[in-house]
């Protein structure tokens, strides 16, 4: 996927300083970005990394000063904040489990709404929550009395206590 700088500027409310016909197509931290990169930088202990970095774009607050006039900065007040929404709005991995599988065990007095979404081998504990729109991977286990919230990813192979 690749995504133009201005389109990430204007949901950010950024101010692209640099060549603003850049497309990036992935998100990495600072030291350990490639070309066609995006990342971040947001606090002044770590601007050494703006020398070295190979990221074409790095989202900034105004107040620390871009060194590296190979990049493309856009500014924020807040660029942690921003990175966060922009993970959230265009590189959001949908996971897909539906329904509870057969060999799923669930205590008694247990409570699973009905969209949750249950894989191989998860065991529930006696006296549990799970909330509407859950998804527990394979082989984890939620142990008793815990209570798991709306919306939650549990990946394959946890516990809970």
């Amino acid at each position: 996927m690749e995504i133009k700088i201005s389109e990430i500027a204007d949901f950010i409310n950024g101010k692209i300083i640099g060549n603003a016909n850049i497309t990036i197509s992935n998100l990495s931290n600072i030291q350990d970005a490639e070309k066609g990169d995006l990342s971040f930088l947001y606090m002044s202990s770590y601007k050494d990394y703006l020398k070295n970095t190979k990221a074409s774009v790095i989202i900034i607050s105004p107040e620390i000063e871009k060194t590296n006039s190979n990049l493309t900065y856009i500014e924020v007040d807040k660029p942690n904040i921003a990175f966060q929404n922009i993970v959230r709005k265009f590189f959001n991995p949908k996971f897909v489990l539906e329904g509870i599988h057969p060999t799923t065990i669930v205590g008694v007095n247990s409570n699973i709404s009905k969209d949750v979404g249950l894989g191989i081998n998860v065991v529930i504990g006696n006296n549990c929550s799970i909330a509407s729109g859950s998804k527990i991977f394979h082989n984890s286990v939620i142990m008793d009395n815990c209570i798991i919230g709306k919306n939650a990813l549990i990946f394959p192979n946890v516990t809970i206590r």
